[in-house]
């Protein structure tokens, strides 16, 4: 059964696109979890500066300010000078704890992306590059530590994040701008700037029909929460497959997050088991059809107990029929083979770094 957890994005973080030159040190930032920076001749003290720099402008004017100071005699063009200021100041000042990170692989055929979990760290060197890690890997010495938390192909990223990206040159770029696109690779499920979302994926290679769409839409609408007014928006990208995702305003207090209504809630734990801040909700497909028939079980009770008995055969027949729609429309919804993604980070194929370590040191 899928996992998947409701997570809260912060409306404070930023978003960063981080090349891992053209993907060569894609597996070293995914195995050994941090992203890095080139120019080791420059060191994070080199930029301190007396003066209070108030703008970024300014604070980028004096990062290139050093880095010419630094490189007078390699002559260095302004557009080299200008590339390696913003480079570093969007590492070593740009960035904070919280924020995320987007690490394209060779090709960009696939992109890892993780939150950062650390200031800038500053080694004195590089580990042994003589061990045979199975990857390439850098001699970076400013570093920041991140916590990964999803890899994804190619096809799941968004036709215009991509466009908009990767075409750009700089190494380091922040791309908060795109973050409708990255938050729900980040999670599925998750709440930010007061709105819960949910990521759906429409998995079927048969042509969806009205009928399809009709059944789905009955099953968000019957599923919102009327005590609240709920109403739940919904976008798509399907063109078998493809994805569709469902917003809701929704109010819940932080210290009381067990408060959270939202139909959303229930049409997640359709297909997975729920993770609510803490809270494990389970829950499975068929619990719609459980559900609406004990419902109309129960109705009916009540019906036989208030109505007089010359009325019963009717109330039998409109049951059957309510149950008879019931299930076409569980069956149209099945049609679509819906799924939730379940974020996961695969290190099955890491290389055997440890045993290399080992006979290294049996050689000694």
């Amino acid at each position: 059964m899928n996992k998947i957890e409701l997570i809260e994005i912060k409306s404070q973080a930023k978003y960063w696109l981080v090349r891992a030159e053209g993907g060569r040190y894609y597996d070293q930032f995914k195995y050994e979890h941090f992203i890095s920076v080139h120019h080791n001749e420059m060191r994070v003290a080199d930029f301190y500066s007396k003066d209070l720099l108030l703008t970024e402008e300014k604070t980028i004017e004096y990062y290139k300010e050093q880095i010419a100071r630094k490189h007078e005699e390699d002559k260095l063009s302004k557009q080299q000078i200008t590339f390696a200021a913003k480079k570093l100041y969007n590492f070593i000042e740009g960035m904070s704890i919280g924020d995320y990170v987007v690490v394209p692989s060779k090709k960009s055929n696939k992109f890892i992306i993780g939150q950062i979990t650390s200031d800038v760290q500053e080694i004195e060197s590089a580990p042994n590059l003589l061990i045979n890690y199975g990857y390439d890997r850098n001699a970076d010495l400013k570093r920041r530590s991140v916590r990964w938390i999803n890899e994804v192909p190619r096809k799941k990223v968004n036709a215009k994040f991509l466009y908009s990206t990767l075409t750009l040159h700089h190494s380091i770029i922040e791309i908060t701008e795109y973050d409708k696109y990255i938050n729900s690779l980040i999670s599925p499920f998750y709440f930010k700037n007061g709105k819960l979302n949910l990521k759906l994926n429409v998995n079927t290679e048969k042509p969806v029909t009205s009928t399809m769409w009709s059944a789905l839409y009955n099953l968000i609408d019957d599923k919102r929460n009327l005590e609240i007014d709920e109403v739940i928006t919904v976008t798509s990208n399907v063109e078998s497959p493809g994805d569709i995702n469902l917003t809701s305003v929704v109010k819940f207090v932080l210290e009381n997050q067990q408060s959270l209504k939202s139909g959303l809630v229930s049409i997640a734990i359709l297909f997975g088991e729920v993770d609510v801040f803490g809270v494990k909700l389970n829950g499975l497909f068929p619990y719609i059809h459980n559900k609406k028939i004990r419902d109309l079980e129960k109705r009916k009770l009540t019906v036989e107990v208030e109505k007089i008995e010359k009325d019963s055969q009717l109330d039998d027949l409109k049951r059957q029929i309510e149950i008879e729609k019931s299930r076409k429309e569980l069956q149209d919804i099945r049609e679509l083979n819906i799924t939730i993604d379940t974020p996961n980070v695969s290190y099955e194929n890491e290389p055997q770094r440890q045993m290399d370590l080992d006979l290294t040191l049996d050689e000694e």
